[in-house]
């Protein structure tokens, strides 16, 4: 039996407030499809023409810059409006034609973060009045 799963590329239409389901299903994505290093804090992505010139392409620097490579790319797949694209393409140079995934994704989640003090302590507020019945039964 193998472990391989079709798993269908999350997609996202640019609006803000669609963006934290999308983060949290890319990242999952990614991390399923052997994919989410290329997303780690501090993953250094070696240059194109490093790879190009790397005579072992299994040693784990080439690997990562393969990861990143097929990560961005599943990004860019998922991308329904230019807004979503912007955080990808913004991190493509000359040195990293395919761009570096995990910064892009860490633009996109300080552009997304909730900054409604008032409704999260409402929410709090909210989830302290929530009682269970029967819970010890």
């Amino acid at each position: 039996m193998s472990d391989a799963a079709k798993i269908k590329t999350p997609s996202w239409d640019g609006k803000i407030e669609t963006a934290p389901m999308f983060i949290c299903k890319f990242e999952a994505m990614c991390e399923c499809s052997d994919l989410g290093e290329a997303l780690v804090d501090g993953a250094v992505i070696m240059t194109a023409s490093a790879y190009a010139g790397a005579a072992d392409k299994t040693v784990p620097a080439c690997k990562l810059f393969e990861k990143n490579r097929r990560a961005g790319a599943l990004y860019a797949m998922g991308q329904n409006s230019t807004h979503g694209l912007a955080f990808h393409q913004n991190t493509v140079t000359a040195t990293h034609p395919n761009g570096k995934i995990g910064d892009a994704m860490r633009k996109l989640k300080a552009k997304c973060r909730p900054l409604d003090t008032p409704a999260e302590m409402e929410l709090d507020a909210a989830l302290e009045k929530v009682q269970f019945r029967d819970a010890n039964t």
